[in-house]
């Protein structure tokens, strides 16, 4: 492919992916119950997609949230052999 081709093509976004799914699956003539099983399919592919993206999220969060642990020895006692 040219980088012209490249560059005129439209960014992807979810919905944009998950229409063009749903346009293939429309031309390729497909029954109703073949249809019905491709729309299931993606519903499934998306929903997990969804579901993990949640999850990243929520974990990312509760990492932010934490505090930051102390050491175990926080006292201010000066340790042979090193200066302050």
């Amino acid at each position: 492919m040219s980088k012209e081709n490249e560059t005129k093509e439209p960014e992807l976004n979810l919905e944009t992916a998950f229409n063009n799914l749903v346009g293939v699956a429309r031309e390729m003539k497909l029954s109703h119950k073949e249809h019905v099983i491709l729309e299931r399919s993606v519903q499934m592919v998306l929903e997990s997609l969804r579901s993990a993206l949640e999850q990243d999220e929520a974990q990312s969060k509760t990492k932010t949230a934490e505090a930051p642990s102390l050491p175990s020895d926080t006292s201010k006692r000066k340790k042979k052999g090193v200066k302050n």
